[in-house]
């Protein structure tokens, strides 16, 4: 299943290797921690747009992502059990075996069984092995069942399908009387197992989940490829058991792609000469009803816990037969009355469904306290079954409750099977400051009450139309020529859309920039990584350039701070800039809010209102949604906002100038002071008149279009005559009367005119000069400056690093280096851009280990200084040794590997009396950290595909 779609994917590797964490640490800044971004934490998003949660190589579900914009985690590591799966497989007709024996004697007690004499089938005093024995001999020695017949039925238990089967049919074999004690005991007895445990690798402090062994993390193999992921739990002479993970995000299909649901098929295959039963458990807590609370208080970011809050939670069995055939067993879970400002206000399900041949037992317990998991799942691992009923005791209402599915497939010797679970998590609200909406897919289920059974059902038959058409779905928005590499590398940042985003029936797309700063759509980064939108779902890039004309024209009136003034409402300003209206019509917003406030402009640190990118970005986006969709009502519909925006940013423009000049941090660089003709606002200035001039003109204002063209033929001119270095051959940082001429060498230099370059717009220079320049990057903001990692964002001309804490400038941003890829291909650099992709893949899959969670960069340019381990006499010895550069910063030749290093550096670690594991971990934990996890920048990947075709 999916074995095509896969066999294309690098990640690949025992779940041991893809879990254990890399050379590179989180950026822990002096100012901010960020969220935990680690293998442990990270992985493939599962579910529908706007309603998925996270699921790492070894099974854990670390991440929620239902409510909008945030994440939400359990209180503990392990409380979050979503997909949580466990199994047994047992010789059919294996010895029986008896778990608790006071329990066995206590349930005989209230229904005592007799023998075929009429006498206590079980006499006191006996032993688990010698009850086990009994029972097995008894099972053998005439009609056991028709001995206890009567009472069985004034008992009123419950069989298992198999069991009333063999009864329908009269069947009364050794067989049927092992089969109905088994039901009898309810979990207490049943056939020993050849093996049994859970599904989830035995990890970190989860060696044991609900008292079953953790899996070996080194018998699995885990595959993924956005959103297929596949593990196969290696084992010699038994069955094989091989998981596939399936999310019905598919290119071009929203309907499909806004479900809230998932499914995971084991497949099962007997390969051996004897007949084996494989009983596979799902335990799921009902979590109807629940709140989310932050848990890092006053802190902008989107880190959130579930907590548990039940008031009368239910379930309910349902079957069904599907219109395929196959058989459907479920339970759907609710809340008899949930607070109105309840997190989790909707419904959850989960279902099994198998084919027609399948030998299959299955059941349901749609109800028990979610304290007896352990014992519930560790009866149904045993009998293979479940059973309806539970002990309630005192029920109060407030109880967590669980529900567990029980799947037993017999499989004969050589043969194989496949059963299907699936889930759907229907928590519709979408409730942020100033919004109040429901999510996409209510628009094709509208009645709460009657929709998750329906839209499971939908998703549950169309797997296998999914499972033969997602390779030419997905393969169409790669090159087919570009590799497993980086093929990998993008489909998989397509995963970022599913877990950020808020998707509501009206068609506003909302997507956040990360999980530390959860603004939704900011423009500076959305310019950069909805590429991947548009390669997805493109007719939503639309939306959201609609929602982004909206806010421009739109006035707020509120008075607002900024930076350290942001909650000092009466200290004097030094600059009237910290201080402005949160909105004015023309002025181009940052951001369409935040999961704390709904309106546009959340970002308060800058007054954007200065900013000098803005403008031209927000022009250039639409021009490319009309380009790449050919949707011309986009242009109509921005064409107001359009005009305002340059409109805003000509009044900028200064008496003499053809730019509007930037005063320090104006643009997305926002650390990153900039001052008067800037590379990378002067270079978008141009783009964007180039753009808005297309957009008069297509819109058939040709006036308009002359006055824009004319301005950029103007503005060209002058940025090539004052930025651009001849001998040098690239463009200078910026020049200004003020500020002086700032001779650095900017790594994004070229990505106004790469994007004329992708929209077939007249580009800002030649093709001989843009290659001079790319080669000066190359040179000195990658393989001088941060070699392995890519190109730092800003360097020295000589590629020496800019002030040690000018952390911004030393950043290698991922999305710069796909910006940077795609212009060295369209230029005919593919050497250059392979080995950026390369760096790319490495930081991202080999040395973080966090494949799923990009970051916004990685910085290899901080040094090592005294303290913890480090003295003055052991900082000299490394540098004296190459471990370190002359600035303390670490070298690109450290032996990565720790027995080489111990191997290498062992005197100096005997030398100082340093453990030369814990030296080892210091300094690859300096040489490479990653900012901002989780960020949507990096799916400008997407550009680098078009320019790969």
């Amino acid at each position: 299943m999916f074995s095509q779609y896969l066999s294309q994917s690098a990640l690949k590797g025992s779940v041991k290797d893809l879990m254990t964490p890399g050379l590179a640490v989180e950026f822990i800044q002096p100012w901010y921690t960020p969220l935990t971004t680690t293998p442990s934490t990270t992985g493939i998003a599962v579910g529908g747009i706007g309603s998925a949660f996270t699921v790492t190589p070894a099974g854990t579900t670390p991440v929620m992502h239902f409510l909008p914009g945030i994440q939400v985690r359990g209180e503990k590591n392990g409380d979050l059990k979503l997909n949580d799966f466990y199994f047994k497989e047992a010789i059919q007709g294996s010895p029986l075996m008896v778990e608790n024996v006071p329990q066995v004697y206590e349930l005989l007690s209230f229904f005592p069984l007799v023998d075929i004499k009429g006498n206590a089938l079980v006499p006191q005093g006996l032993s688990a092995s010698e009850i086990a024995i009994l029972l097995d001999s008894a099972t053998k020695k005439g009609d056991l069942y028709a001995a206890n017949e009567e009472r069985l039925n004034r008992w009123h238990i419950e069989w298992s399908r198999r069991t009333e089967a063999m009864l329908a049919s009269n069947n009364r074999s050794p067989r049927f009387q092992k089969l109905w004690l088994i039901d009898f005991f309810d979990g207490l007895v049943g056939e020993t197992p050849e093996r049994q445990g859970s599904l989830t690798a035995a990890w970190g402090e989860e060696q044991e989940i609900l008292g079953q062994e953790g899996y070996n993390p080194e018998l699995m193999e885990y595959t993924a490829l956005y959103p297929v992921s596949a593990t196969e739990y290696v084992s010699k002479k038994t069955v094989k058991i091989r998981k596939v993970q399936f999310s019905p995000v598919l290119p071009g299909n929203e309907r499909m792609s806004s479900l809230p649901v998932n499914t995971t098929v084991f497949q099962l295959e007997n390969s051996t000469n004897k007949t084996r039963e494989i009983t596979i458990v799902q335990m799921q807590g009902n979590i109807c009803g629940y709140n989310v609370v932050k848990d890092r208080h006053g802190v902008q970011d989107s880190s959130f816990v579930l907590q548990p809050n039940a008031k009368f939670p239910q379930a309910a069995c349902y079957g069904q037969v599907q219109s395929d055939g196959r058989h459907t067993i479920g339970i759907e879970f609710y809340t008899k009355k949930f607070l109105s400002e309840s997190d989790c206000a909707g419904r959850m399900a989960i279902a099994a469904t198998w084919n027609p041949g399948v030998i299959a037992q299955a059941s349901t317990k749609p109800m028990f306290y979610k304290q007896d998991e352990a014992s519930v799942l560790k009866g149904a691992l045993l009998s293979g079954r479940v059973g309806k009923s539970w002990v309630k005791n005192v029920y109060s209402g407030r109880e967590t409750m669980a529900g567990a599915l029980c799947v037993t497939i017999e499989l004969p010797p050589n043969t194989s099977a496949r059963v299907q679970f699936s889930m759907a998590l229907d928590f519709p609200l979408i409730r942020i400051n100033g919004l109040s909406s429901v999510k996409k897919y209510t628009e094709f289920y509208p009645d709460p009450d009657r929709r998750i059974k329906p839209m499971l059902s939908e998703f549950i038959e169309a797997v296998p139309r999914f499972e033969s058409a997602i390779s030419s779905n997905y393969n169409r928005l790669v090159p087919e020529h570009s590799g497993k590499n980086f093929k990998t590398l993008a489909i998989n940042t397509l995963s970022f859309l599913a877990e950020a985003t808020v998707w509501d029936k009206e068609d506003r797309f909302l997507v956040r920039e990360c999980a530390d700063y959860p603004f939704f759509n900011s423009l500076d980064v959305y310019f950069y990584g909805s590429f991947s939108l548009l390669a997805l779902l493109p007719r939503l890039d639309g939306c959201v350039m609609r929602s982004f004309a909206d806010a421009v024209l739109a006035v707020n009136p509120q008075i607002r701070r900024h930076n350290s003034y942001v909650n000092l409402p009466y200290a004097d300003l030094p600059d009237p800039k910290l201080e402005g209206q949160r909105g004015i019509r023309g002025a181009v917003i940052h951001d369409l809010g935040s999961p704390f406030d709904a309106a546009p402009d959340a970002y308060d640190w800058h007054n954007v209102k200065e900013w000098k990118d803005l403008a031209p970005k927000f022009v250039l986006m639409v021009i490319r949604h009309y380009q790449m969709t050919g949707d011309i009502s986009v242009l109509s519909y921005c064409r107001d906002a359009i005009y305002a925006s340059m409109e805003y940013l000509e009044k900028l423009v200064e008496p003499g100038q053809v730019f509007p000049l930037t005063h320090g941090t104006d643009d997305t660089f926002d650390n990153l002071a900039s001052h008067g003709i800037s590379v990378y606002c002067s270079s978008l200035w141009i783009a964007g008149l180039r753009a808005a001039a297309k957009i008069a003109e297509t819109l058939g204002d040709g006036e308009r279009a002359a006055h824009w063209n004319n301005w950029a033929n103007d503005a060209q001119k002058a940025f090539h005559e004052v930025l651009w270095n001849e001998k040098e051959g690239y463009f200078l940082f910026y020049v200004s009367k003020t500020q002086g001429v700032n001779e650095d060498v900017f790594a994004d230099a070229l990505v106004a005119d790469t994007y004329l370059r992708l929209l077939g717009l007249e580009p800002i220079m030649d093709s001989k000069k843009a290659k001079r320049a790319l080669a000066k990057i190359y040179n000195t903001n990658y393989k001088k400056n941060s070699p392995l990692i890519g190109a730092a964002n800003l360097v020295h001309k000589d590629g020496s690093p800019l002030d040690e804490f000018n952390f911004q400038a030393h950043d290698v941003w991922i999305g710069i280096q796909y910006s940077l890829a795609t212009a060295m291909y369209m230029h005919g650099m593919k050497k250059e851009a392979d080995d950026l992709l390369e760096a790319c893949f490495r930081n991202l899959y080999r040395e973080a280990r966090i494949p799923f969670a990009a970051p916004e960069g990685f910085n290899g340019s901080c040094r090592l200084h005294t303290g913890k381990i480090i003295t003055k006499t052991l900082l000299s010895d490394l540098k004296k040794t190459g471990a370190l550069l002359e600035d303390c910063r670490i070298s690109p030749d450290l032996p990565r590997n720790l027995n080489k290093f111990e191997r290498e550096f062992k005197s100096i670690c005997a030398k100082h009396r340093v453990k030369a594991a814990e030296l080892f971990a210091l300094l690859h934990g300096t040489a490479l950290k990653y900012t901002a996890g989780k960020y949507f920048r990096p799916g400008m990947v997407f550009a680098v595909a078009k320019a790969m075709s």
